[in-house]
């Protein structure tokens, strides 16, 4: 009679208790003989409560195990708990019975989680004027979100706008899909924190919902221009670029190192950024429209600084 041998199935990387509904899961099947035993050309089978999944066959020996190539295998789109059956039939020869053997894959389906980000967001705001955000959407494993509509909210929950996500992707991405949305500034000054959300619903697969929060300031209607001119102390040349902030204002230098921000009366501190230099603060009192020159240095090379040290 021949000898019996119950080979040992597992796979080559575990399967996670949870992945996302609708999915590719990738499996490689090991499957090692006590004794052994070459297996290669025997077929390995992916069995789900409906059915047969797939096939696949071992198709290296390693002088300790089998291995499958790496396959792909479709989970299902229902979100719920699951179990697949991985299995080597058994098989006989005139020199040794190979049993049956067998592993149960137990996981759950979970909806597609989702990322929301807001950017190009105007503050200040002038009471009661039109602005625009930019609203991107992201779905981990990527599926395509054109046409989704995207809200947006105020503190209270009310509708202010919305726009449905566009055809492609935003640039330099793979699947942030985007939509810019019109808005109009509340009618008080003051901090605001808005939301925006997306519902996502015209997809076969179940996605989670996206949200993100922003915040921006509303002032009054602007009274006075003040225009900031940033040069390089040692050369008296313009300074493109630089980062002019006027209290909660901003504003960027042109190639001619100017900026210009409109503004109420009022007394601001004035700071000047650009990588690189140093400015020194100040604080301006704007009853009237304004001209104000800003010298920078080259900032010290922290790198020089510490050899110098070492010396």
């Amino acid at each position: 009679m021949a000898p019996i041998h119950r080979p040992k199935i597992e796979l080559s990387q575990p399967v996670p208790p949870e992945v996302e509904a609708g999915i590719d899961l990738t499996l490689q099947v090991r499957v090692s003989c006590p004794s052994g035993c070459d297996l290669r050309g025997n077929l390995v089978q992916v069995i789900s409560p409906d059915g047969l999944l797939l096939m696949s066959e071992l198709v290296t020996y390693d002088d300790e195990a089998n291995e499958t190539e790496a396959f792909s295998v479709t989970v299902p789109s229902q979100v719920a708990e699951h179990s697949w059956t991985v299995s080597v039939p058994g098989h006989q020869t005139e020199e040794v019975v190979h049993e049956e053997c067998s592993l149960i894959i137990p996981f759950t389906t979970r909806p597609h989680s989702t990322s929301m980000a807001v950017w190009d967001v105007a503050s200040p705001v002038v009471i009661g004027s039109s602005f625009r955000v930019k609203v991107g959407v992201k779905c981990s494993p990527g599926c395509p979100l054109t046409g989704e509509l995207v809200e947006v909210r105020d503190e209270r929950g009310k509708k202010i706008g919305g726009g449905r996500l566009g055809q492609t992707p935003w640039p330099e991405t793979t699947a942030l899909y985007c939509t810019e949305v019109d808005l109009i500034a509340p009618s008080g000054e003051g901090m605001n924190s808005w939301s925006a959300d997306c519902n996502i619903e015209g997809l076969e697969l179940p996605h989670l919902s996206a949200s993100a929060g922003f915040s921006f300031r509303v002032v009054g209607p602007p009274e006075h221009r003040v225009t900031v001119k940033v040069i390089t102390k040692d050369t008296e040349a313009p300074l493109e670029n630089a980062d002019v902030r006027l209290g909660f204002y901003r504003a960027s230098t042109d190639e001619s190192g100017v900026a210009t921000l409109d503004l109420t009366n009022g007394t601001y501190d004035l700071n000047v950024v650009k990588p690189g230099f140093e400015t020194l603060p100040q604080t301006i009192a704007v009853t009237q429209d304004v001209t104000v020159q800003v010298d920078a240095t080259v900032a010290p090379d922290p790198a020089s600084e510490d050899d110098h040290l070492w010396m």
